[in-house]
Formats: structure tokens, C-alpha cells, sequence
């Protein structure tokens, strides 16, 4: 009889471990690409602001220039 109870206590031990592995991994692929979405947000929005940094940077050379009477080559 005891033996029986071990046996049994293995396969309901297995089962709740197949049971938690499954719900590891459905909540994994439900995480990850929210993840991976808000990484490429974040990495869109500073290559916006690199960009809009960069013409700044362009438009102030440009007015120092033409402040200083100096002609933009086109």
C-alpha cells in the first residue's frame, strides 16, 4: 500500500511539474514580444530625438553662419 502512495505521489508531482513548465512558457510567449514592442518604442523614440538633435544642431550652424556673414554653399 505505501508503495502504491509513492507511486502516486510521483505522477501527481510530475503532473504539477508538466502543469507549472506549461504555464512558464505560455506566460513567456505572452510577455516577451510585449517586451520586445516596448524595446522597439523606446529605440524608435531615441532615434527620433538623435535626429531632431542633429538638425538642430544644422540649423544653429547655419544661423552662426549667416550671422557672421559667411555664405552657405549650395
Amino acid at each position: 500500500m505505501i508503495q502504491s502512495w509513492g507511486n502516486m505521489f510521483k505522477a501527481i508531482s510530475f503532473i504539477e511539474t508538466l502543469f507549472v513548465l506549461v504555464l512558464i512558457s505560455l506566460s513567456l510567449m505572452l510577455f516577451i514580444p510585449q517586451h520586445f514592442q516596448l524595446n522597439d518604442y523606446i529605440a524608435l523614440n531615441n532615434e527620433i530625438d538623435q535626429v531632431k538633435s542633429f538638425i538642430y544642431n544644422i540649423q544653429q550652424k547655419a544661423r552662426y553662419s549667416n550671422k557672421n556673414g559667411a555664405v552657405l554653399d549650395n
